[in-house]
């Protein structure tokens, strides 16, 4: 390893709380999904959005204002939390070389802070829903209510996926074929692949309120999983700067 990859101990406190950080993002977030998803199948609706599936516009539109109203709170949190633990992409690829990791923590952070803007339109899909059911409307109404925000939801995710695949590309490339501090097991927990795994698991469960609520805390919940294990990996590397990987 060289000079230049090598991390001091003086910075393994930073590491440590940056790693924090993403997975305090991924648990507050996930508080927040709860608040849009919790409550019975049934309250499903037939208008889906992507990385979400059915949208619960019944539980949104007849739930309490604050759950809302805590949820939105929730983005803006997660999306500081999630960009700060980006950083701790860079020390973990560093070794790999200064360009891939400045590149990748980059390309990660833009995805996290989307992760918090999406989660915010997700907020006007459910004001969209208390508003028909506060004037008498019913599921039906509410889900008209809801398209437009759905449709900037979908559109948004897609736009989400940009730099999601690039850095997806560029961090299996870095840890499978060059010296990191992350072993080359750890791609199969980058987050475009946890997420993606919902469409083999949740198929497989009973529609019940588990499934409800896994439905809606997927993604965030594979973030958290994300940063926790790279927490753990991370945790010692500057006591221990010793790589894995590469040749």
């Amino acid at each position: 390893m060289n000079e230049s990859a090598t991390i001091s101990s003086g910075n393994t406190r930073v590491i440590r709380l940056l790693s924090l950080a993403g997975i305090l993002g991924g648990l507050v977030l996930s508080c927040g999904d709860q608040m849009f998803f919790y409550g019975p199948f049934a309250n499903l609706s037939d208008i889906s959005t992507m990385d979400t599936g059915q949208v619960p516009i019944a539980t949104m539109g007849t739930g309490a204002s604050w759950r809302l109203e805590f949820t939105a709170i929730c983005a803006l949190l997660a999306a500081w939390l999630y960009t700060l633990g980006a950083g701790a992409l860079y020390y973990a690829l560093l070794p790999a070389g200064k360009k891939i990791a400045i590149t990748v923590c980059i390309l990660f952070g833009m995805a996290m802070i989307s992760v918090g803007v999406i989660h915010t339109v997700y907020f006007a899909i459910g004001v969209g829903a208390q508003n028909a059911y506060a004037f008498g409307s019913g599921l039906e109404d509410a889900a008209t209510a809801t398209r437009l925000a759905v449709e900037v939801f979908n559109t948004e995710t897609i736009m989400l996926y940009v730099p999601g695949i690039i850095v997806t590309v560029l961090f299996f490339y870095a840890v499978l074929f060059k010296k990191t501090h992350l072993p080359k097991w750890y791609v199969l927990l980058f987050p475009m692949v946890l997420i993606n795994s919902q469409y083999i698991v949740l198929p497989l469960l009973p529609d019940n309120r588990f499934k409800v609520s896994l439905m809606g805390g997927y993604v965030n919940g594979s973030l958290t999983i994300f940063f926790l294990f790279m927490a753990v990996a991370l945790w010692n590397v500057g006591e221990k700067p010793e790589c894995k990987g590469g040749n």
